[in-house]
């Protein structure tokens, strides 16, 4: 499910794991933003968490790499 959907389920979450979770999702957008892709759009709604606990960051993006996503 989404991140929105653990936390409304969840909260508090234990600090472990939103730690983890924070820290994960901050080493995917920096990546990202290393390879030139933004998200338009980061919210706990466009971040699926799968059941091992790992966050994946979904939708609109932006990247400078291809002609059609150059703003």
């Amino acid at each position: 499910g989404s991140l929105r959907t653990l936390i409304e389920s969840s909260a508090p979450l234990p600090a472990e794991q939103a730690v983890s979770l924070v820290r994960k999702i901050a080493e995917g957008m920096a990546y990202c933003h290393k390879m030139d892709v933004i998200h338009r759009d980061l919210k706990p709604e466009n971040i699926l968490v799968k059941k091992d606990g790992q966050p994946v960051i979904m939708e609109n993006v932006t990247c400078k790499c291809c002609p059609a996503c150059i703003w």
